[in-house]
């Protein structure tokens, strides 16, 4: 998507499950560790039904060594543009962001939304450089509104404030050129930094994380290492794809 233009606004929406074939399916170890405790779990994800936008995806956790069958099943609701959250351009600039080590400059976007009837403010602004593809991804916002980025955006920053609740995230992209072992596969990932903040009274929350992405793995997450810091409690995470399998949009289940 060219830099010059509105590229996000003028994007269509999509998922990371998109352009999987119906019985592509993907293995994901979790690993979860505390001062109190630490857990493990694997489960497999499987596309049953291939909508363009919104593929249905079964998820089947491990049970005694086993998948469970029947495994519960789910739409995957692709993320929201600028405009279907509300928000409009407010303006335009430039910038450089610094990827393995070199600059590149990037066009920026600031949207902007003030509700003041509902107490809602949204902001988000963009650094879209013109000679980067990034796998599709979003910025996870608790409780829906997902945010979808296109693929020339290396660093994204969104703060949503209502009443006295206040959440900021911000993801960069570091890496264009990172490997990451899947069974027999190396797999080049890029590497992305993101941090969640969130304020309500007396309560903090922040998660930290990086996400290695490739288009080449249903869901795009090959690796995501992070911490989920709770008041005084933090929560370490690990989540790895095993192992994958991808057939052609065309192709029936496998």
């Amino acid at each position: 998507l060219a830099a010059g233009t509105d590229a996000t606004a003028s994007a269509t929406a999509q998922s990371p499950w998109s352009g999987f074939g119906v019985g592509s399916w993907v293995v994901i170890q979790t690993r979860t560790t505390s001062a109190q405790a630490s857990e493990q779990r694997r489960r497999k994800m499987i596309i049953v039904d291939n909508d363009p936008t919104r593929p249905l995806v079964g998820v089947a956790s491990e049970v005694q060594g086993r998948f469970e069958s029947p495994f519960r099943t789910g739409r995957q609701v692709a993320g929201f543009l600028p405009h279907q959250l509300g928000l409009t351009l407010a303006s335009t600039g430039s910038a450089t962001q610094r990827i393995d080590g070199r600059s590149h400059r990037c066009i920026t976007r600031l949207y902007r939304l003030i509700d003041r009837r509902n107490g809602l403010e949204r902001t988000l602004k963009l650094w879209h450089a013109r000679e980067i593809r990034v796998p599709y991804r979003e910025i996870i916002v608790d409780r829906g509104a997902n945010v979808a980025l296109a693929h020339d955006v290396v660093r994204a920053a969104y703060t949503v404030r209502i009443g006295g609740r206040t959440k900021r995230y911000e993801l960069q992209m570091t890496g264009q050129a990172e490997t990451v072992q899947v069974g027999p596969q190396l797999l080049r990932c890029t590497l992305e930094r993101a941090t969640a903040e969130l304020r309500e009274g007396k309560d903090h929350t922040v998660v930290e994380s990086q996400r290695w992405l490739s288009d080449s793995v249903p869901g795009h997450i090959v690796l995501l290492r992070g911490s989920v810091r709770i008041n005084q409690v933090t929560v370490q995470k690990e989540q790895r794809v095993e192992s994958f399998h991808v057939t052609a949009p065309e192709s029936g289940p496998t």
